[in-house]
């Protein structure tokens, strides 16, 4: 018998675990700082935070769309892009070994919207987020999830299958 309460609680621990996402230079794909990286902790992309943000996202456009827009601007691919960039905030939980200049960047939302806008961290956040093998299981544990239901997650969530909108 498949106990779903357990599963479900290995599921939604799985969902909310935190990953780190190290910063790459763009040019070299080498590590920023070197022996004490520019690091981000970031809970996944099917974390309630995120989900929450989608959620919000869609019902806009859903509105839009009921309201009688149709065409796609490039005012659309704006919002996206903020809208994604919301997500990034939502999801981050602290930064290590990220400076402006000689001082240490604050782990603020005014400074994650700055850092978020720069387009090749933001190209990075979304490549960490689409790989869901960064978010195997919480923090020091095994992965709760067998082989199987993995992948089964990652194909639904490859097409857009989340469950959370209609």
């Amino acid at each position: 018998m498949a106990d779903f309460n357990k599963l479900t609680t290995a599921i939604t621990e799985w969902q909310e675990s935190t990953a780190w996402c190290v910063l790459k230079d763009p040019r070299t794909g080498e590590p920023i700082g070197g022996d004490k990286p520019a690091r981000i902790l970031m809970s996944s992309s099917l974390s309630e935070r995120w989900l929450r943000m989608d959620k919000a996202y869609y019902s806009e456009l859903r509105l839009a769309r009921e309201q009688g827009k149709t065409t796609f601007t490039v005012d659309d691919v704006e919002r996206f892009e903020q809208h994604r960039k919301r997500c990034y905030v939502a999801v981050t939980r602290e930064w290590e070994n990220i400076e402006n200049g000689d001082e240490a960047l604050a782990c603020t939302p005014v400074n994650m919207e700055w850092l978020y806008s720069l387009k090749w961290v933001a190209d990075q956040l979304l490549e960490f987020h689409n790989d869901l093998s960064n978010w195997n299981a919480p923090l020091g544990t095994e992965s709760p999830l067998a082989a199987d239901v993995m992948a089964d997650s990652e194909k639904k969530y490859s097409i857009g299958a989340s469950g959370t909108l209609q």
